[in-house]
């Protein structure tokens, strides 16, 4: 006796065919389970979320602009002209892995200036 074509197509084992392919089952008990397990772990990390609003702002022109912006912005702006400084040595034709070198230069920098200017 062969088995039916979706079984052939997906490499289940026997058992698991079986409760795969079960008529009677009732079709949502899967994703109830997978529901919960999502309630619970978003139920765990919801309380690292309440000193969310509590974040250095800077204002600017009258609205309020994330820091963590500016402290990019500063270290790509530092990063641009750190590279026309290593162009102007001759440092950046011998320097191996340029792109990562430079993105990790501009991380550096913005962390840095975070560290400096909002003590975080």
């Amino acid at each position: 006796m062969t088995r039916p074509v979706r079984a052939r197509i997906l490499a289940f084992p026997p058992r698991l065919q079986a409760a795969a392919w079960r008529q009677d089952s009732e079709p949502g008990v899967f994703v109830r389970e997978i529901g919960a397990i999502f309630l619970f772990v978003t139920g765990l990390l919801l309380p690292s979320c309440s000193s969310a609003g509590n974040g250095p702002v800077i204002p600017f022109f009258g609205a309020y602009f994330p820091s963590w912006i500016a402290c990019a912005l500063i270290g790509i702006v530092a990063t641009v002209i750190l590279r026309l400084v290593f162009i102007k040595v001759g440092l950046d034709d011998v320097m191996p892995l340029r792109v990562v070198v430079y993105l990790f230069l501009a991380i550096a920098i913005g962390f840095a200036s975070s560290l400096l200017l909002f003590a975080r």
